[in-house]
């Protein structure tokens, strides 16, 4: 049963609560615009190694950078949640579907640059010593400050957000702040994380176990921590309930409703872990977001013909498989041309 928990709903959960303080820029200084680039040279598609100042010490990423010379329109990738590295690999829960990886180098090759990175506490990049200190506040700084510095390198036109899962929900707050070209939403969810994990466990878990975390998450909604038993620490473990109890404060929908920049909300339909209902709840409280579906993609952007997690096994941990040419399409010509449905 951990195994599929894993599979399923992440072996997630580090950190958590909106940002509502107005010096967010000045608590990250990142390094001076030249440690992020280069001057173009006419050179081919390039990588590079990126690093900036967070509140821990640093924090690392990777920089793809399209053929010719800018400046280009680019992405800042946010990953999902947990242990989730720039690459979109979580290896502590066996999962390595490498599609920000994928993604960024399908970008590039379209013409658009990009910048993913590893979290804090994640890959490379230095965090906090316990998981227990972790907010979504966290990770909102630091895209925030990822953001300031994709969007001071010379050769990058414009920086759109783009955040798969959870990084869609830390895309849309870092975006009421930093003002991006746009913002893309993949298959992250449209309510409140209390209700999505219920939904996801109810199918499960066995009863017993499925009503303790009913109560569980009603005890985090009240803002109470408690113990969980052994089964349930994947997801309940008490050094990440504080995390929780931020993430279930914000409502995805009532966060993207007050975004002044077009959005565009996509979805696969093999996905089992947000759903159609996730994207069009986002969509009808913001006029400006567009919904895209993609048919057979399941929840890491892959396309598969299986309607359950066994099925979809191998797109979880077979780096090899390609994500959607589809999505990369549709997220490059949002990149060129963000289109508000006004």
């Amino acid at each position: 049963m951990k195994r599929r928990l894993a599979y399923l709903v992440g072996l997630i959960l580090s950190a958590g609560c909106a940002v509502n303080s107005p010096n967010l820029r000045a608590r990250y200084q990142p390094d001076a615009p030249a440690s992020i680039i280069g001057q173009c040279d006419g050179r081919p598609h390039t990588t590079q190694e990126v690093a900036i100042s967070n509140e821990f010490d640093r924090a690392h990423g990777t920089l793809e950078l399209p053929a010719g010379c800018g400046p280009f329109p680019s992405v800042l990738l946010i990953a999902g949640s947990g242990p989730t590295d720039r690459d979109g690999n979580s290896p502590k829960a066996g999962l390595f579907p490498a599609n920000q990886k994928m993604l960024a180098e399908g970008l590039a090759g379209r013409g658009i640059a990009s910048l993913r990175y590893d979290k804090a506490g994640v890959g490379a990049s230095a965090g906090a010593k316990d998981e227990s200190d972790y907010r979504i506040d966290t990770y909102v700084r630091d895209a925030a400050a990822w953001f300031d510095a994709l969007r001071a390198n010379p050769n990058v036109s414009s920086v759109i957000l783009v955040g798969h899962s959870e990084g869609g929900l830390i895309a849309t707050l870092v975006a009421k702040r930093a003002h991006p070209t746009g913002v893309v939403l993949l298959e992250a969810a449209g309510r409140p994380i209390n209700e999505v994990l219920l939904e996801q466990l109810q199918g499960i878990l066995p009863e017993p176990l499925f009503k303790e975390s009913r109560q569980i998450l009603a005890r985090l909604e009240r803002g109470e921590t408690s113990d969980v038993p052994p089964a349930l620490a994947p997801i309940f473990r008490p050094s990440v309930q504080h995390y929780l109890i931020s993430w279930i404060k914000l409502d995805p929908a009532k966060e993207g409703a007050e975004l002044q920049v077009p959005v565009l909300v996509v979805y696969g339909t093999r996905d089992l872990q947000t759903s159609q209902a996730d994207a069009e709840r986002i969509a009808r409280a913001n006029p400006r977001a567009n919904v895209r579906r993609i048919e057979g993609m399941n929840h890491v952007l892959k396309l598969t013909e299986g309607g359950d997690i066994a099925a979809q096994k191998s797109t979880y941990v077979d780096p090899s498989l390609p994500i959607s040419a589809e999505l990369v399409d549709a997220v490059a010509q949002f990149a060129k041309s963000p289109i508000s449905r006004e």
